[in-house]
């Protein structure tokens, strides 16, 4: 389906990957999705700015159904939101829209060249729209170079112990050994959790988090059991600890979901740390390898 202003849904919404994940969410998350995929705020290049409760008045749900669908299609990898600052990150609406990869001769990729530098400052997801586009839209010819949003720069935390370790890593530091892990107990998952409530109330001062025991506390079981309760603690704080240097993490980004989130991407820490340049060239080489042996169908 094509709209007069180059809007275009492909079948692929409701047989690819992530549509057939979307048919198992609850229908408000389907919505949403494709409310940003056709929203009149939109940005057919797949980045821009809506707030909340725009979401909310278009869609007809309230506001704390949308922050729900948000965190959902978050889960999912297909939508990164930025509460703070307003900012949408839907991963792979330019690729559906301007059939990506395209020559670095077509007319597009200096459309795209140009949306990027226009790109404020403020944006925080500059880098990582970059690192998904750059081979598509050839986006580093005539001179292009990759940008820093907001909260986006590697800068450094200090830990309790004097150590530092990298925001830009995933937490890719905290322990996992087998060997370090205990037993499940009521006790540990009760520790973890007045913990994290106690680093709720001090990062985010007059906000109440609403702890449900029987779902938080179900995932705090697994989380320690895979991970151990030294683990899941250390990671825990190290979430808190980037509000420090990141003002545009906000509340969802501190939940326990939140935590498992980060967990179940984190499967095997890296040996060795690459370089910003290393890393963008190995990501360029695996997504265009991925995309020419995968299937024609679009992702959704």
């Amino acid at each position: 389906m094509s709209t007069g202003s180059y809007s275009k849904i492909t079948q692929g919404l409701f047989t690819g990957p992530t549509g057939r994940e979307l048919g198992k969410r609850p229908a408000e998350v389907r919505e949403l999705f494709v409310y940003l995929l056709c929203s009149p705020l939109r940005s057919n290049f797949g980045l821009y700015q809506v707030s909340i409760e725009d979401m909310a008045l278009h869609t007809g749900r309230t506001e704390e159904d949308v922050e729900a669908a948000l965190f959902e299609l978050g889960v999912l990898e297909a939508v990164s939101y930025n509460r703070a600052s307003g900012w949408v990150f839907v991963h792979e609406m330019a690729h559906v829209q301007y059939d990506t990869p395209l020559k670095p001769q077509d007319f597009k990729c200096k459309m795209a060249r140009k949306f990027y530098r226009q790109l404020p400052k403020g944006c925080p997801f500059l880098a990582r729209w970059w690192d998904r586009y750059v081979a598509d839209f050839s986006l580093d010819d005539e001179g292009g170079e990759k940008r820093w949003g907001a909260g986006e720069e590697q800068v450094e935390v200090p830990t309790d112990d004097g150590e530092r370790f990298d925001i830009a890593d995933d937490f890719a530091l905290v322990p996992q050994s087998p060997e370090a892990l205990p037993a499940k107990t009521e006790s540990a998952v009760a520790d973890i959790l007045a913990r994290h409530c106690q680093r709720y109330s001090d990062t985010f001062p007059g906000k109440k988090y609403n702890v449900v025991n029987g779902k938080d506390g179900k995932i705090l079981k697994d989380l320690i059991g895979i991970h151990g309760a030294a683990a899941v603690d250390e990671c825990d704080r190290a979430l808190f600890a980037r509000r420090a240097t990141d003002p545009f993490i906000g509340r969802s980004d501190c939940s326990i979901g939140a935590l498992q989130y980060h967990f179940n991407r984190l499967q095997q820490p890296p040996a060795r740390a690459l370089s910003p340049a290393s890393q963008q060239n190995v990501d360029t080489v695996t997504r265009f390898v991925e995309r020419a042996s995968s299937e024609s169908e679009p992702p959704y």
